[in-house]
């Protein structure tokens, strides 16, 4: 547990020196201290940049990772000594740190991490970058595996194994600082609500996976807008916003999801944006650098811009992945976001878990056509699924929120401030239509939906609180706040004593640790002139659907591939020092993938 409590408040440091850095030389000089949360977030940007330019040349080793972490936490300590950090917010950070202990303390990791993120870490750490990496196993070409970029930095090396968990708190960690800050300064219910809403929907970390991330950082970009919208425009912000967007994009590209928003922004500052430029130049460059980073890596790993939307893909590059490949799974992707299997389980009287295979039968569509269709058929099959009880939850809790909020309140007779309605009633709309392009395009609440209406309800209850004229009392706001925290604890410690007495832990405080063993669950094979880890059917580390099943690769060294999945193997070559996995040129892993398309 020591070493535990160690890490979990160190490697914030390392953060936060590499936010510090990039607010210094990227962002206007002019700006002397920087928001703790702002700062922390940025960290992970930065890092993000450091990690790649490295893996564009080397494979990220513990050694080159030891050295990163060590340039970080000299890097804070200069800003703290310095006094370009207020102490407050590192007093904040430690106090906040401390409530989410409990938060930390799961027992397994994020079910995709064994299948997806893993993997993908023990590619960084084997091989500098790979041309047509997809072509080997497409799980590790996906652009949602950046914010494991990031973390492969954030373990600490030669020693934890399974500690990836925590620097994704420590994100939520960031965003809550800044979303307090926001409250503590104005008390205004809009931020209050933001703040209470997040606590209460992000209250488990094993839930967190590469989904909360993006969806945090646009609640804060949603923040930006709403103030330079709602109060004046501001360049300081607008800079901030431009950064945690570009972060959102890399972690997340259904992130464009506030599209209507930023455009609503636009619309009111057009004409400011040549001076913000003329101003701001070095700052648009580097965001440019690191968007054309993001871009070129996928496009070397996959052949795709943003892996596996189709129309973004170059397929004339040899080492792109197969063109029909990548417009099936980006179908069945859409279609299972819509309700597809609940659709296919009535159809076929299916009682399996999941629906993998692309179904074919007299009046019935595939998960190709599915995805195309229209609301209006898909709904019906949509909400089957339980996920959208979560957006009722969030305005049943808002309402109950404002209902406490008012209990003896008092009427303003005369508004403190003159509210702009038409502002108001923009922002509304233009809210809600990001929830409808979120509805339209991946209707899931990890895949924006917790962004969407947390943001649009806590507009929505402002803008509401503004036309009763009611004056909120801030004892009422500390007193919800506190049942918030109280919640989330009670909840952490009753599930941490669960697990303890039910002896479901076996790595006790990290998440628990599960190795794939040579000769069990995995062999060593060659084809194409590559030697690599077959992995082989075992009650390990497995997506069990019955009769089908999807194997995960978890800690088995790179290259690993799936038993069955060799077929895909693109033939490999290497020029000027690096690794070419070309596709293969007949459908032998089409038809395979067909049956499974999420393998």
């Amino acid at each position: 547990m020591t070493f535990f409590l160690i890490y979990y408040f160190t490697i914030p440091l390392v953060i936060i020196g590499y936010g510090f850095v990039f607010c210094k030389l990227v962002l206007n000089n002019n700006y002397k201290l920087f928001d703790l949360g702002f700062v922390g977030l940025i960290g992970f940007l930065s890092l993000y940049v450091v990690s790649n330019l490295f893996h564009f040349f080397f494979e990220i080793s513990n050694f080159k990772i030891l050295i990163i972490q060590i340039i970080g936490v000299i890097f804070f300590f200069y800003s703290f000594v310095t006094n370009q950090l207020k102490k407050i917010e590192i007093i904040k950070l430690i106090i906040l740190g401390i409530f989410l202990l409990p938060l930390a303390i799961i027992t397994e990791s994020n079910e995709d991490f064994y299948h997806y993120y893993l993997p993908y870490m023990k590619y960084l750490e084997s091989s500098k970058i790979i041309f047509g990496l997809v072509n080997i196993n497409d799980t590790l070409a996906y652009t949602s595996n950046s914010l494991y970029d990031i973390l492969i930095l954030l373990k600490y090396p030669f020693v934890l194994k399974n500690s990836y968990s925590i620097p994704i708190l420590i994100f939520y960690l960031f965003f809550l600082i800044f979303m307090l800050n926001k409250l503590l300064k104005t008390k205004d219910i809009f931020y209050f609500l933001i703040f209470i809403l997040s606590l209460i929907a992000f209250s488990s970390l094993r839930d967190f996976g590469t989904s909360v991330p993006p969806q945090l950082i646009l609640i804060i970009c949603g923040v930006i807008i709403y103030e330079c919208i709602m109060i004046g425009y501001n360049k300081k912000h607008i800079s901030f916003l431009l950064c945690l967007l570009t972060l959102a994009v890399i972690l997340r590209i259904n992130s464009i999801i506030i599209l209507p928003i930023f455009l609503l922004l636009i619309f009111y500052y057009y004409f400011k944006i040549p001076k913000y430029i003329n101003e701001n130049y070095i700052l648009i460059l580097s965001l440019f650098l690191i968007i054309s980073l993001f871009i070129f890596k996928n496009i070397i790993q996959s052949g795709c811009i943003f892996y596996p939307i189709h129309n973004t893909c170059f397929t004339k590059l040899t080492w792109s992945i197969d063109e029909k490949i990548v417009i099936q799974k980006n179908k069945k992707l859409q279609a299972d976001s819509k309700g597809w299997p609940f659709y296919a389980k009535k159809h076929f009287n299916i009682k399996d878990k999941y629906v993998w295979k692309n179904l074919k039968d007299d009046n019935f569509k595939t998960y190709s056509v599915y995805a195309d269709t229209n609301p209006f058929f898909w709904i019906k099959y949509w909400i089957k699924d339980p996920n959208y009880k979560k957006i009722i939850n969030l305005l049943a809790l808002v309402l109950i929120i404002n209902l406490l909020l008012l209990f003896k309140s008092k009427k303003i007779t005369q508004p403190i401030f003159n509210y702009n309605n038409s502002k108001y009633h923009l922002l509304i709309l233009f809210s809600f239509i990001s929830c409808l392009l979120w509805f339209y395009l991946s209707p899931q609440i990890r895949y924006g939906g917790a962004f969407c209406f947390i943001f649009s309800f806590s507009v929505l209850f402002k803008y509401i609180n503004n036309k009763i004229k009611r004056h909120i009392i801030v004892f009422n706001m500390i007193v919800l706040v506190l049942v918030a925290l109280i919640y989330v604890e009670y909840k952490n410690i009753n599930r941490i004593l669960y697990n303890i007495e039910n002896k479901l832990y076996n790595n006790y405080p990290w998440p628990n640790l599960y190795e794939l063993k040579i000769n069990e669950d995995f062999i060593t094979d060659k084809k194409n002139n590559l030697i690599f880890n077959k992995r082989l059917y075992s009650k390990k580390l497995l997506f069990d659907n019955n009769s089908d099943y999807i194997l995960m690769c978890g800690n088995i060294e790179f290259p690993c591939i799936p038993d069955g999945k060799e077929v895909c193997l693109g033939s490999k070559k290497k020029k000027y020092g690096y690794l070419i996995y070309n596709q293969r040129n007949n459908d032998t892993c089409y038809n395979f993938m067909n049956n499974n398309i999420l393998y």
